[in-house]
């Protein structure tokens, strides 16, 4: 696993670029990065983070910018972002029953 430096770019100092592999990171994707490493315990390469991102569902629940850390959101907030996850449950829920339906019909043919 490469350890992640600081870029040297002076204009961004948020980013940060994975060595060799050329891909920038924002500091706010350390959050996804500790986010996959406590799904599996353990420090993550390049192909099992793509792996753990492609069997996951990950939704901000509030989508607005909180001002700092441990801000929480209002009532209203909770409220709407509570009948949008819901709505992606249902989708997620819908997509999963039609990959099986289409693995089922499959097997049989």
């Amino acid at each position: 696993m490469a350890v992640r430096q600081p870029s040297t770019t002076m204009s961004s100092p948020s980013v940060q670029r994975s060595p060799g592999s050329g891909v920038e990171r924002q500091r706010w994707m350390q959050t996804l990065l500790k986010f996959e490493r406590s799904l599996v315990g353990c420090e993550t390469d390049q192909a099992q983070s793509q792996r753990i991102w492609q069997s996951v569902v990950f939704y901000n629940y509030l989508q607005v910018a909180m001002g700092g850390p441990r801000e929480a959101g209002t009532a209203a907030q909770y409220q709407a972002a509570a009948a949008v996850g819901a709505a992606l449950v249902a989708v997620v829920a819908l997509a999963k029953h039609h990959d099986a339906l289409a693995k089922q019909s499959s097997a049989s043919v």
